[in-house]
């Protein structure tokens, strides 16, 4: 009867992770819980915009959702990928600002001019890792393109023996793995 269960709980995690697997690959296996609290901040957050009337009421409950998902990402970094932490980083700390400077608004300490700069400005600052991270993969997979394209240059020299006298020491580690 145990090992049927345990049997019915693998086939029943392999099915979990078949369908809703790739929500998870982004995150370090410990730090699964992540992608879950993710869903579920969002689901929370489109839920209470339309449920909770008061304006300062929804936008403070929203505010607390955001401020714990931006404490979690600074004190547990879910992610794999450094530069993902930075760029998750960075929009919840926007997402924090531009709420926080809406409920200013509302409250009226905040006038429209400051809070129009504000959103320019915060939109700046959330845009810059995702552009700095975007040219970091680009140039990234350029180097390994160019890199890919230099062994196959080698491999074929070796292969039809026509590599010159003078060969550089990546050519020698590829002939020694050939030969």
């Amino acid at each position: 009867e145990a090992a049927r269960r345990r049997g019915l709980k693998g086939r029943l995690a392999a099915l979990f992770l078949d369908r809703l697997g790739p929500v998870f690959d982004e995150c370090v296996s410990t730090r699964w819980w992540y992608a879950v609290w993710d869903l579920s901040r969002k689901l929370l957050t489109g839920t209470l915009l339309g449920l909770v009337s008061p304006k300062q009421a929804n936008g403070a409950a929203i505010l607390t959702l955001y401020l714990l998902d931006l404490s979690l990402l600074t004190v547990l970094p879910p992610f794999l990928d450094r530069w993902n932490t930075v760029v998750q980083l960075f929009t919840a700390a926007t997402r924090v600002a531009s709420l926080a400077c809406v409920l200013a608004f509302l409250d009226g300490s905040l006038p429209p001019v400051p809070l129009t700069d504000a959103f320019l400005g915060l939109s700046i600052v959330g845009l810059m890792p995702v552009l700095v991270a975007s040219w970091i993969g680009m140039f990234q997979q350029a180097y390994a393109a160019i890199q890919g394209c230099s062994t196959a240059k080698s491999l074929k020299k070796v292969a039809d023996g026509t590599e010159d006298e003078d060969e550089d020491s990546e050519l020698q580690l590829v002939k020694g793995e050939l030969g």
